[in-house]
């Protein structure tokens, strides 16, 4: 399966399969692509994904080739290129979106199979928003197996993006499936700091009932450490 993301720029670095920056974005994109499929109507047999390699599509996009398993009791009438690739439009709203990404919605194709995209844009209907000013929480977390790298704590690298990229999806998968889902916009990361102090207190604070719990100790952390600050960002009920 191949399809171009649009905002992911070709770098020497992304395209060199010994990068670390290749390696996080492959492992991105095959997280990514494994939730597509394990939500989609063909996910009883449906193994995972796998990203082989990125190419430039041109100087501001990168196609994407991968490859994604079913297991060997898929019926070849539930399971083939056309279910695959309809499968993946539906999941991506049309082939424009995964995750944080962009996606040319005339780029995919599912074992030499394609389908062009729609001369003419839909119609898009819009509804005043009645929601009142969003409203967020700052939190913070230590991650014990990501070392920061003078890379990784620059918030300029691509490195640092594809991190923030990363961890602001799963996030936002965490609260999409919770119990506060319905008033939850989105996770976005603030930054990543070295974190070598033995303890640290961690406000949690409840945004219907309004209390606080006290302060929480957590493990010593050393150099291998990474403290992740973020926002919470939540609409408010009308």
């Amino acid at each position: 399966m191949t399809f171009i993301i649009t905002n992911l720029v070709p770098t020497a670095s992304l395209l060199s399969s010994n990068s670390a920056l290749h390696k996080s974005a492959a492992s991105i994109l095959a997280y990514m692509l494994d939730n597509v499929f394990k939500n989609s109507n063909i996910n009883k047999t449906f193994s995972n994904c796998k990203v082989l390699s990125f190419s430039a599509a041109s100087a501001d996009s990168t196609n994407v080739s991968s490859i994604c398993t079913f297991g060997n009791d898929s019926s070849p009438q539930d399971v083939n290129r056309v279910t695959v690739y309809h499968e993946f439009r539906d999941n991506t709203k049309d082939i424009s979106t995964l995750g944080a990404y962009s996606l040319d919605n005339n780029s995919l194709y599912v074992n030499g199979y394609h389908e062009s995209a729609p001369t003419s844009p839909p119609i898009v209907v819009t509804t005043p928003n009645l929601q009142r000013n969003p409203f967020d929480f700052n939190v913070t977390f230590i991650i014990t197996n990501l070392v920061p790298t003078a890379s990784l704590l620059s918030s300029n690298s691509a490195l640092h993006k594809s991190a923030a990229s990363i961890l602001a999806y799963k996030l936002d998968n965490m609260f999409k499936n919770s119990n506060i889902n319905k008033t939850f916009s989105n996770c976005k990361i603030l930054s990543f700091r070295c974190k070598i102090s033995n303890c640290s207190g961690i406000n949690y604070h409840s945004w219907k009932s309004s209390k606080c719990l006290p302060p929480i100790c957590v493990e010593p952390c050393f150099l291998t450490s990474l403290l992740v600050s973020l926002a919470l960002i939540f609409r408010l009920c009308p």
